[in-house]
């Protein structure tokens, strides 16, 4: 939303949208020229950066909640140039994916929408920020249309490590004549965007219900996506499904959410296999009657011989008398993040202490009262200040050898930064600083006694 207009309540969600301007204190303000495009409001207007490599907004998150985040990038010509931007979108300190609108259509992981992309993770901090930055690779200018955070139930979406890159969800018909419009809030209470329908073919016959499927699980799926499902119209044969990946995951985590929507005779069953790359997830399993179950296929291997594929089967029990059935599908890569965020009280410090003179928006604790104290403005003063070591920020040097710990900040230069007022004693929380560097600026008072209790500084 443009920063001078008040929020905005989208009437087809019923979701409250408000400008970035909080958020980002870089990139300039576009709209998208092509009006034939249907975007919803929040989405036609944008930011983009034309200076700096990496740009970030820094968001204020709950540590230990899962969060649905979903970034939006509607292009509809806004530049007039009709280019194919590409550039990096990153989480953090690591990189979540590519924004390529020329490769868009060849890879499934990509939820496309009209001159536009849509990406979506499912992500946990565990600090009370978080950064998502548009990252220059190229010679196109990146750009973002809208950015949403969803918080999810912690016992859902689950993972032993990393983060959930959305691959698909897609709900099955037999007839592409009842296509229903996209399905989110306010029927999906955590905005999920279930809008591709797959037609199946003349070898399935799909099976409608008007009754209520009620959901209890920590899903909490809107019940509007269980009045349909489809199963073989020979009653023998199984449900097979398989989706392709360009792009190869060393693993995925699928998740098949079930309701048996026909009402069952006294002697009827439904029972069946369930198979993922040819590994037997469930024996005999039997979908629960006008309720839904989620089943989780979790560490599912998916690259043989070079060849990146989601292979499903669900297969009838002998004891069985009903086919298979299948809802709902939801895919998901699990994406590592290696890079380790700055330690939060260095990151603190210098956001806090010496921003406040020039306004720029920072990210971790001992740096942002730097920043804020002082108002320093550094362009690359964005997104994690040491990680990853290509985007480091200017001025600072910090310890990354080690991988498996946080990078701490070694050395300071702020000299010819403008700094005013006194020395802030915040910045004995850099515990680790051997170097600082405040020469050039227009400091008042002497050096300040604190200085003795950082045992780690020896060149001042």
């Amino acid at each position: 939303m443009p920063s001078n207009e008040s929020s905005y309540t989208e009437y087809s969600t019923s979701l409250i949208y408000s400008s970035d301007a909080d958020f980002i204190r870089t990139g300039k303000r576009g709209r998208i020229k092509n009006d034939e495009i249907e975007y919803l409001k929040p989405y036609r207007n944008l930011r983009y950066f034309p200076e700096g490599s990496r740009n970030c907004y820094n968001l204020t998150v709950v540590p230990g909640v899962t969060y649905l985040i979903r970034a939006v990038f509607a292009y509809g010509n806004y530049d007039g140039l009709k280019t194919m931007p590409k550039f990096d979108l990153h989480i953090g300190p690591n990189l979540w994916t590519t924004i390529d609108f020329e490769d868009q259509l060849s890879d499934i992981s990509k939820i496309t929408m009209q001159e536009g992309i849509v990406e979506e993770i499912i992500h946990m901090s565990k600090s009370n920020y978080l950064d998502i930055c548009l990252v220059t690779t190229g010679t196109t200018t990146p750009f973002i249309s809208g950015l949403e955070l969803r918080p999810l139930r912690e016992d859902s979406y689950t993972t032993e490590s990393g983060s959930l890159k959305l691959l698909f969800r897609q709900r099955f018909i037999s007839d592409f004549d009842e296509f229903d419009l996209q399905i989110r809030y306010p029927y999906d209470v955590h905005d999920r965007n279930w809008y591709t329908e797959v037609e199946v073919g003349s070898d399935w016959t799909q099976i409608n219900t008007t009754l209520n499927v009620s959901s209890s699980d920590p899903f909490e799926m809107p019940q509007r996506l269980f009045s349909k499902a489809v199963t073989p119209k020979n009653s023998s044969k199984p449900i097979k499904m398989s989706w392709l990946l360009r792009k190869p995951y060393h693993q995925v985590d699928a998740y098949l959410h079930f309701a048996d929507i026909q009402a069952l005779q006294p002697n009827d069953t439904r029972i069946f296999d369930v198979i993922c790359n040819n590994h037997t997830f469930y024996t005999e399993y039997r979908p629960l009657e006008f309720m839904v179950e989620t089943v989780p296929l979790k560490s599912i291997n998916m690259c043989e011989d070079r060849i990146c594929a989601l292979d499903l089967a669900l297969i009838k029990a002998k004891s069985s008398t009903l086919p298979p059935l299948l809802n709902v599908v939801e895919a998901f890569g699990v994406l590592q993040l290696p890079n380790l965020e700055t330690d939060e009280n260095d990151v603190y410090v210098i956001l806090n202490v010496i921003i406040d003179n020039y306004k720029l928006c920072m990210a971790v604790i001992a740096i942002k009262k730097i920043q804020a104290t002082y108002r320093l403005h550094k362009i690359n003063w964005q997104g994690d200040p040491c990680s990853p070591v290509l985007y480091k920020w200017d001025g600072l040097n910090c310890s990354n050898a080690n991988l498996s710990t946080s990078p701490r900040i070694i050395s300071l230069d702020l000299s010819t930064s403008g700094l005013n007022g006194t020395i802030s004693p915040d910045i004995t929380n850099l515990s680790q600083l051997q170097k600082l560097d405040l020469s050039t600026n227009n400091l008042t008072g002497g050096v300040p006694e604190f200085f003795s209790s950082m045992k780690a500084l020896n060149v001042m």
